[in-house]
Protein backbone atom coordinates (compact mmCIF):
# COMPACT_ATOMS: atom_id res chain seq x y z
CA UNK A 1 0.00 0.00 0.00
CA UNK A 2 2.82 2.40 0.83
CA UNK A 3 4.30 1.84 -2.62
CA UNK A 4 1.07 3.11 -4.18
CA UNK A 5 1.10 6.44 -2.33
CA UNK A 6 2.35 9.14 -4.66
CA UNK A 7 3.54 12.64 -3.70
CA UNK A 8 0.34 14.02 -5.24
CA UNK A 9 -1.69 11.89 -2.84
CA UNK A 10 0.24 13.18 0.14
CA UNK A 11 -0.16 16.76 -1.06
CA UNK A 12 -3.92 16.27 -1.43
CA UNK A 13 -4.18 14.68 2.03
CA UNK A 14 -2.27 17.57 3.62
CA UNK A 15 -4.36 20.18 1.81
CA UNK A 16 -7.58 18.45 2.91
CA UNK A 17 -6.39 18.28 6.52
CA UNK A 18 -5.40 21.95 6.44
CA UNK A 19 -8.78 22.95 5.00
CA UNK A 20 -10.60 20.86 7.62
CA UNK A 21 -8.62 22.47 10.43
CA UNK A 22 -9.27 25.97 9.07
CA UNK A 23 -13.01 25.23 8.87
CA UNK A 24 -13.03 23.87 12.42
CA UNK A 25 -11.28 26.98 13.69
CA UNK A 26 -13.67 29.27 11.78
CA UNK A 27 -16.72 27.47 13.21
CA UNK A 28 -15.37 27.82 16.74
CA UNK A 29 -14.61 31.50 16.19
CA UNK A 30 -18.08 32.13 14.77
CA UNK A 31 -19.70 30.41 17.74
CA UNK A 32 -17.78 32.53 20.23
CA UNK A 33 -18.30 35.82 18.39
CA UNK A 34 -21.71 36.64 19.85
CA UNK A 35 -21.35 34.89 23.21
CA UNK A 36 -20.40 37.98 25.30
CA UNK A 37 -23.31 39.95 23.83
CA UNK A 38 -25.79 37.18 24.62
CA UNK A 39 -24.55 36.79 28.19
CA UNK A 40 -24.68 40.57 28.70
CA UNK A 41 -28.21 40.76 27.29
CA UNK A 42 -29.43 37.98 29.57
CA UNK A 43 -27.93 39.64 32.63
CA UNK A 44 -29.41 43.00 31.63
CA UNK A 45 -32.87 41.47 31.18
CA UNK A 46 -32.63 39.79 34.57
CA UNK A 47 -31.69 43.11 36.16
CA UNK A 48 -34.63 44.80 34.45
CA UNK A 49 -36.98 42.08 35.71
CA UNK A 50 -35.75 42.65 39.26
CA UNK A 51 -36.35 46.38 38.90
CA UNK A 52 -39.78 45.85 37.34
CA UNK A 53 -40.98 43.43 40.01
CA UNK A 54 -39.61 45.69 42.74
CA UNK A 55 -41.43 48.68 41.30
CA UNK A 56 -44.60 46.64 40.82
CA UNK A 57 -44.53 45.39 44.41
CA UNK A 58 -43.94 48.86 45.81
CA UNK A 59 -46.54 50.48 43.56
CA UNK A 60 -49.26 48.14 44.80
CA UNK A 61 -48.11 48.08 48.42
CA UNK A 62 -47.00 44.44 48.38
CA UNK A 63 -43.51 44.94 49.78
CA UNK A 64 -43.53 41.45 51.35
CA UNK A 65 -43.08 39.83 47.90
CA UNK A 66 -39.96 41.81 46.97
CA UNK A 67 -37.54 39.60 48.89
CA UNK A 68 -38.79 36.24 47.50
CA UNK A 69 -38.82 37.59 43.94
CA UNK A 70 -35.30 38.99 44.23
CA UNK A 71 -34.11 35.76 45.86
CA UNK A 72 -35.62 33.62 43.09
CA UNK A 73 -34.24 35.75 40.27
CA UNK A 74 -30.81 35.94 41.89
CA UNK A 75 -30.81 32.14 42.24
CA UNK A 76 -31.73 31.73 38.59
CA UNK A 77 -28.98 34.11 37.49
CA UNK A 78 -26.38 32.46 39.73
CA UNK A 79 -27.42 29.00 38.54
CA UNK A 80 -27.20 30.03 34.91
CA UNK A 81 -23.79 31.62 35.30
CA UNK A 82 -22.58 28.65 37.35
CA UNK A 83 -23.85 26.16 34.78
CA UNK A 84 -22.17 28.14 32.03
CA UNK A 85 -18.89 28.08 33.96
CA UNK A 86 -19.07 24.34 34.60
CA UNK A 87 -19.83 23.63 30.95
CA UNK A 88 -17.00 25.91 29.84
CA UNK A 89 -14.49 24.27 32.19
CA UNK A 90 -15.47 20.78 31.00
CA UNK A 91 -14.90 21.74 27.38
CA UNK A 92 -18.54 21.87 26.29
CA UNK A 93 -18.61 25.61 25.75
CA UNK A 94 -17.11 26.24 22.40
CA UNK A 95 -14.02 25.46 20.48
CA UNK A 96 -13.60 21.71 21.05
CA UNK A 97 -15.14 19.41 18.48
CA UNK A 98 -14.30 15.87 17.44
Amino acid sequence: MAAQVQPEHLKQILETAKLREMNRHQEATDRLKYQPAVVSAVLMLAFLFILFFGWLALAYGKSEIILPVITALTGLIAGGVGGYGVGKSQGRGGDQSS
